[in-house]
């Protein structure tokens, strides 16, 4: 028989703590590195659109984040591949490209 040596009566219950509203991290200085790594994703899988729209880019921001994203594949074709998809939701976000 396994008799535990320490009774649950001698380990201290946490306080809950309330949930208090927060700002979304797209309103922090988080924002930018939140942004790269959706048009990563968006970039290199294809399927991120919804999350990328939702975060709705400036086209500054966009413009800012290219230089980052061209240079994460190796590949010769990927910087066109970056600048299409760029270039694309811009467009679905009326940034008049």
């Amino acid at each position: 028989m396994c008799v535990d040596a320490y009774p649950v009566s001698d380990y201290p219950i946490p306080p809950i703590l309330p949930v208090l509203p927060s700002k979304p991290s797209t309103d922090t200085h988080l924002r930018p590195d939140l942004l790269k790594s959706k048009l990563f994703a968006l970039c290199d899988r294809g399927t991120d659109v919804p999350d990328v729209i939702a975060l709705a880019p400036t086209a500054k921001e966009l413009a800012e984040c290219a230089p980052w994203l061209e240079g994460q594949d190796g590949n010769e074709l990927w910087p066109a591949h970056v600048r299409a998809t760029l270039a694309d939701i811009a467009r679905r976000l009326g940034h008049g490209v």
